[in-house]
């Protein structure tokens, strides 16, 4: 009675398993019984195969891996985690994974075959690892770098470009290897902008130095993306990173040029205002006494003439006086003998009497010797931002600042009134803003201009006197 209870607690137990439970004779491996998720996975009915083989019926594809189980079996050793295939009734390939264990029964012995159906997943790591071999045939054939990170900032990936350029193995740049090729000067800031960048889990792009197998450091640009799985997991980062030596050698010599043309102009127009204040100037100042005299000199019996003399006589010292403007307005001698503090104040007394425009300034702790390219820059840019603004007409009053400290010079207009176009600064239409902007990048400033404020304009530059 105990026998048959255990032996319909066995049959209950191996119909109800979720897995294909197959259990066959280890002397010719005809099928003694068989599990209903057995049947749904071959096709095959329960009745049409018990006392068959799995030849007879075409369900092993690989005999040899049969026999290798039963053999091993037989020596008394289980079997666990076998791979194999099998052709479904209907003719369909099946990938299973299977355990097997040689069992006793009515004094006989079976194997007990438990297995899983494998097959979405062995397709599913087919199909994923012909996916990674094709990204690594296109990351490899690009001309660019490619790299990856996982999401604890360590590279997980580079492609052959990068192990290419640098003569190192992959091995090498995996973790935080590939910051050992950074140059010194460059390495701290990147690795602070991919810090930042994860943080907040945000586009990232930087440009640093990577040394090549030569020994020759290259300037590169490095672009990366946040990766998120369809859960919304951060799994880190992908990016690429292209070597713009080229193009940072032009800037450079473009750089170089404009400053040998500013330079140029800066020279140019102080030969010109010296030639119209020193010399036609002087001339025109000549030629007013000998006026004089001859207006002396004419009789009485001839007012219209006198009358004619001194019109040319008032004109000649207006167009002294218009010259001398010109002269100053090319450039200041005040700029050069007493500095910028001295020389911004001049200039917004000049324009405000010139315009009627109300013109604060405040010079404050600037430098009187403060470096001659940083001077003349600071001063053309307040001399073009006036000038613009003024020009617009509509202004009420404007305020200037100038501060310096042991860093920098700092230049601060704030346009009252309805404001103006910066694209119009120095009357180059789309060029002004960016005209200064190049001015003071040959100097290591910057400029920030605010149009949205609802009193005016604010034009800021700054300049950092460490760098001169």
């Amino acid at each position: 009675m105990i026998e048959m209870k255990t032996e319909e607690k066995f049959l209950k137990l191996f119909q109800a398993n979720p897995v294909a439970l197959t259990l066959t004779s280890a002397r010719d491996n005809r099928y003694i019984d068989v599990n209903r998720v057995f049947e749904r996975i071959t096709g095959w009915e329960r009745e049409k195969i018990i006392g068959r083989t799995p030849f007879e019926i075409g369900l092993w594809m690989e005999p040899r891996v049969r026999a290798e189980m039963i053999c091993k079996l037989a020596a008394g050793s289980p079997v666990h985690n076998l791979e194999f295939t099998v052709r479904t009734r209907s003719g369909e390939l099946r990938v299973g994974l299977g355990s097997a264990e040689l069992v006793e029964i009515d004094g006989e012995p079976c194997v007990l075959s438990a297995a899983t159906d494998i097959t979405d997943r062995v397709r599913d790591t087919a199909l994923l690892r012909e996916r990674e071999e094709h990204f690594r045939i296109v990351a490899n054939s690009v001309p660019v770098v490619i790299w990856m990170t996982g999401p604890d900032t360590h590279c997980t990936y580079v492609n052959q470009v990068w192990l290419d350029f640098t003569g190192r193995s992959i091995e090498m740049e995996l973790g935080y290897g590939w910051t050992e090729n950074l140059h010194p000067d460059d390495a701290q800031n990147c690795l602070d902008c991919y810090a930042r960048a994860f943080e907040r889990r945000e586009p990232v792009q930087v440009e640093y130095r990577l040394r090549r197998r030569d020994g020759e450091y290259r300037w590169f640009l490095a672009s990366g993306v946040p990766r998120f799985e369809p859960n919304g997991t951060f799994t880190g980062y992908i990016g690429s990173a292209m070597d713009i030596s080229g193009r940072r050698e032009l800037e450079d010599a473009l750089s170089a040029l404009s400053q040998r043309l500013i330079d140029a102009h800066d020279v140019e127009r102080v030969r010109l205002a010296r030639v119209l204040d020193d010399d036609i100037n002087q001339r025109l100042a000549t030629l007013t006494p000998s006026l004089r005299l001859l207006q002396r000199s004419l009789p009485d019996s001839e007012p219209a003439l006198r009358q004619a003399v001194e019109e040319a006589t008032c004109e000649v010292q207006s167009l002294m006086r218009d010259l001398h403007g010109l002269s100053a307005g090319l450039h200041s001698p005040t700029l050069d003998v007493l500095g910028l503090g001295a020389a911004a104040e001049g200039l917004c007394r000049q324009i405000a009497d010139r315009y009627g425009v109300v013109i604060g300034c405040r010079a404050q702790t600037v430098p009187p010797k403060s470096p001659p390219a940083v001077s003349r820059c600071l001063f053309h840019v307040l001399e073009d931002v006036l000038q613009s603004a003024v020009d617009v007409g509509s202004v009420r009053s404007i305020e200037v600042s100038l501060l310096g400290t042991a860093n920098e010079v700092a230049l601060s207009i704030h346009v009252r009134g309805q404001g103006f176009d910066p694209n119009q600064i120095s009357g180059v239409q789309g060029l002004g803003v960016r005209s200064l902007q190049e001015r003071l990048k040959l100097v290591g400033g910057a400029l920030f201009v605010d149009t949205t404020l609802p009193t005016g304009t604010t034009v800021c530059a700054r300049v950092p006197l460490t760098s001169q």
